[in-house]
């Protein structure tokens, strides 16, 4: 048996991370710009510690800043408090119903991601994410919830870039300095099983865990 409070935490988050990952690669596998240093993570929850624990571990950010409601929450997280304002990359980590951030208040350049699920509604703007360049995990993210976003509802699925091919290397990521690129997650059960089984043998090389027999 195995506790996924946190593992299912960890497939989002990682693939929030191949967006600006720093490395040797060309820039059409980016999403955020190669000199994004600002990173504003919207939210105080799990997965906003989440975030804050991986993404730097795959960039060197100048600044990273916590928005939240609770003026405490950026203090608990060792982080400071801020505004998306100046932001490059823009994390949203909550669990809203409806828009955090206006499209409005994104400029141009900036990498936006989404990781919360709270139909029928969403912390993403949907304007955003018909504004922007949409990458998703697969496009069953235009599917209605549960398997689905619902900020992507009318959309059509067409307009979202898979994260599988820009990886491969058939899709651009990032095509431009200017570009608003918007990264909506809504998780798959792969995702998990994946991580669940890393954690597994990684519990059997360590000799961890108990024996049980059924």
């Amino acid at each position: 048996m195995l506790d996924l409070a946190l593992v299912d935490d960890v497939p989002d988050d990682q693939l929030v991370a191949i967006g600006f990952t720093e490395s040797q690669r060309p820039d059409r596998f980016r999403l955020a710009r190669e000199d994004a240093s600002v990173l504003a993570v919207v939210g105080s929850g799990v997965q906003a510690r989440a975030h804050l624990r991986m993404l730097p571990l795959v960039r060197s950010f100048a600044s990273i800043r916590v928005v939240a409601r609770d003026p405490a929450a950026a203090a608990r997280l060792g982080c400071d408090a801020g505004t998306i304002e100046g932001a490059d990359v823009i994390c949203l980590t909550t669990s809203a119903s409806s828009p955090v951030v206006s499209v409005d208040d994104v400029a141009p350049g900036t990498h936006v991601t989404s990781v919360g699920f709270a139909p029928p509604g969403g912390e993403l703007d949907p304007a955003l994410a018909r504004a922007g360049r949409l990458f998703v995990e697969t496009r069953q993210a235009f599917e209605p919830p549960p398997a689905g976003c619902a900020e992507l509802a009318g959309l059509d699925p067409a307009a979202g870039t898979e994260l599988g091919a820009v990886l491969a290397g058939s899709a651009r990521g990032r095509t431009s300095a200017s570009e608003i690129t918007v990264y909506k997650a809504m998780g798959h059960v792969a995702e998990d099983a994946a991580a669940a089984e890393l954690v597994y043998r990684a519990a059997l090389d360590a000799g961890a865990g108990t024996h049980v027999d059924l």
